[in-house]
């Protein structure tokens, strides 16, 4: 430590153009990242200024391939329905891919409730200290190990996230995709030797903020940037090319139909296979290429349709694919219960905002319900034995005698808008007052509110079953299927 200091206090320093803060131009990269971070750094994210191995791990998972800004809301939402590790292995996987609806990239959410799970089962509920066995846990991977293991019991490892390998790659002059493995293997190397012996958690943040504020893509800071002094990437101009971009390829295109099947206030949506695109999640219902819509439901369903006019396509961009979805609506004309199997759901329209959805479906179907007023899709046209079908103008979920009267007058839109807000509150004071109560008093109440109003009220309270009463510790008391309603 008095070699390092020594050495530090003989070289030139560097000043940043905009800031005026003066950085040591030393060869220990660590010291001048840790104080850059001590002045600049972020400092008040929800998952800092906690050394909760289960807030870390959840926000390391999150912030995987997805921006701070995003993550936020998401992170903040999540650890009201799951305060800790017991509460997420127990709970059902169909409401923890409810919650993390939205923030993509689903196989993070399907290893994140595994990976709470086995963390509960082999380990106590305890997270391992040791790395290695980190890395062994669903879902995480070399970085995301010496993130959990700096910030949570500070030990030293060396991380290697998006953000990290630009500003090393800029910094030390490398060239190559950092994606191919010879590439990858050189950053790691770079990565170990510029560990610090102390303040691993402080340096560890630093270079993800410099990545993330000062080193960005495009247009980085380089003037702000405490590294700036012997960056290789500044001093021979290749700011702009490194680290070297992935090779271009032609993304592929891929078409689906999915079917718009109506009844009453409600559409019909299956579970998606665990493997594959939304994974886990509710779907609408995909059409076999070159199938017809009405053969198609009469075989698998036993039901009758008409297939109508097709809508606007909805596109929708993957990391390696784009998706053309076309939604293919059907006027109901008879129905059967085959469509109450497992694995199907009539969910109502109302609740599409909460349900395990994908963000492009769920967008669409927020834009289906009459209750939300005027729709740009097209008017609805009424079927026999319930459903109404898209055609032109409004649409109309409720029954088909109400849907022929055209769109109601301005008041009742209000009102039910009105309406939506109170049963909205309602539902989260349900949920708060579910977590708070001891579990017998809330069992009982609920069985009271059934005798009141009826199974109904309670199914309506509690929108695919969502709210499951818990007991100490957050064991759930009662698990239902959605699928068997």
């Amino acid at each position: 430590m008095r070699k390092r200091a020594a050495a530090s206090a003989a070289l030139p320093e560097a000043t940043t153009a905009r800031t005026g803060v003066t950085f040591s131009a030393a060869p220990s990269f660590a010291a001048r990242l840790i104080d850059w971070q001590r002045v600049h750094g972020r400092h008040d994210l929800p998952w800092q200024n906690t050394t909760d191995p289960y807030r870390i791990w959840l926000s390391e998972i999150m912030l995987q391939q997805t921006q701070v800004s995003a993550v936020v809301p998401y992170y903040q939402r999540f650890l009201l329905a799951f305060p800790g590790l017991s509460a997420l292995a127990a709970a059902p996987l169909e409401r923890v891919l409810e919650q993390w609806s939205g923030l993509g990239y689903y196989s993070r959410a399907r290893n994140l409730h595994r990976c709470a799970q086995v963390v509960t089962e082999e380990f106590g509920g305890v997270f391992p200290r040791d790395i290695a066995a980190l890395q062994r846990l669903p879902g995480i991977g070399r970085s995301t190990a010496a993130a959990i293991a700096a910030f949570a019991f500070g030990i030293r490892a060396p991380i290697l996230d998006g953000n990290v390998k630009r500003v090393l790659a800029r910094h030390a002059g490398v060239e190559g995709f950092p994606g191919e493995r010879k590439v990858e293997l050189r950053l790691w190397a770079i990565a170990e030797e510029r560990l610090p012996a102390m303040q691993v958690e402080a340096y560890t943040q630093g270079l993800m903020d410099l990545g993330a504020t000062v080193c960005t893509r495009t247009r980085p800071s380089c003037a702000d940037c405490a590294l700036a002094a012997d960056c290789v990437a500044l001093r021979t101009g290749r700011i702009d090319t490194l680290p070297t971009p992935r090779p271009r390829k032609t993304v592929p295109r891929r078409d689906a139909t999915l079917l718009l099947l109506l009844r009453h206030d409600a559409v019909l949506v299956e579970r998606r296979p665990p493997l594959g695109i939304w994974g886990g999640l509710w779907s609408l219902p995909e059409l076999p290429a070159g199938a017809d819509a009405a053969r198609y439901c009469a075989t698998r369903f036993s039901a009758s349709v008409r297939a109508d006019e097709p809508l606007d396509v909805i596109e929708h961009g993957f990391t390696h694919f784009h998706l053309t979805i076309t939604p293919q609506p059907c006027t109901v004309l008879s129905w059967s219960a085959r469509a109450e199997e497992p694995g199907l759901l009539w969910l109502p329209l109302m609740d599409a905002g909460g349900a395990a959805l994908p963000a492009p479906i769920r967008k669409f179907l927020l834009g289906l319900g009459s209750w939300r007023g005027r729709s740009p899709l097209p008017r609805p046209a009424c079927g026999r034995g319930g459903g109404v079908v898209l055609r032109t103008g409004w649409v109309s979920s409720l029954d088909p005698s109400y849907a022929t009267m055209g769109p109601p007058p301005p008041p009742i839109w209000a009102l039910c808008r009105v309406l939506g807000v109170l049963f909205e509150v309602l539902q989260l004071v349900g949920q708060l007052i579910s977590r708070m109560l001891p579990a017998e008093l809330d069992e009982f109440l609920q069985h009271l509110l059934g005798l009141a109003f009826g199974a109904q009220f309670l199914d309506r309270l509690d929108p695919l079953h969502r709210i499951a009463p818990r007991g100490r510790g957050g064991q759930l008391l009662r698990r239902r299927d959605p699928a068997s309603r």
